[in-house]
């Protein structure tokens, strides 16, 4: 499916350092989404932090291009 994600464009700077934090990494598709936006407001992201990474999913390869911290790993079977 397809969702869209908003941000103001005041509330980012220009090259402000962020880190993304979200409970749970499944397929990557919300994070990577955050990052492009931020990104297209020239923030850099720093990381991508999740409560629980899903392994099996392949979310960490779908932000291969960012340091992905995770707190607890569950393998999960498609």
């Amino acid at each position: 499916g397809t969702d869209s994600i908003f941000i103001h464009k005041d509330d980012v700077k220009p090259d402000t350092n962020v880190a993304i934090i979200d409970d749970i990494l499944a397929t990557g598709g919300t994070a990577k989404a955050m990052c492009q936006l931020l990104s297209s407001l020239g923030a850099k992201v720093a990381c991508c932090s999740f409560l629980l990474e899903l392994e099996g999913l392949n979310g960490r390869e779908c932000l291969s291009d960012t340091q992905v911290l995770s707190v607890l790993k569950r393998t999960v079977c498609e």
